[in-house]
């Protein structure tokens, strides 16, 4: 690794130490990132699935077979959306977790 000092070349020797200090906030920025990104990206997804559910109105039948016929299906989905969101925010919040930990050990 070099630097242009006065139009010459000054050569930088780096440790390993720190090598790996540099490896590790470079980790750090990365896991904060990509952490809040994904829980920023499923509040959206979150949101959005929300006036999804707002708009769609229930449907009013006759009898309860027919209801719970019509139903069972919008629950389902919801639900399997609920899961993937649930499982989103998980990662997320482990990805910004285990980034915060990097970053409080390289301040130490």
């Amino acid at each position: 690794m070099f630097e242009k000092v006065f139009g010459t070349e000054v050569y930088i020797i780096m440790s390993e130490s720190d090598k790996e200090a540099m490896f590790r906030i470079g980790l750090t920025i990365l896991l904060v990132v990509i952490g809040l990104s994904v829980l920023i990206f499923s509040g959206f997804l979150a949101y959005k699935e929300y006036n999804a559910i707002t708009k769609e109105a229930i449907p009013k039948l006759s009898n309860i077979e027919d209801l719970v016929s019509d139903v069972t299906p919008i629950i389902l989905y919801y639900g399997l959306r609920l899961a993937f969101l649930s499982v989103l925010i998980w990662v997320g919040s482990i990805l910004l977790y285990r980034g915060i930990q990097l970053l409080m050990k390289a301040a130490k």
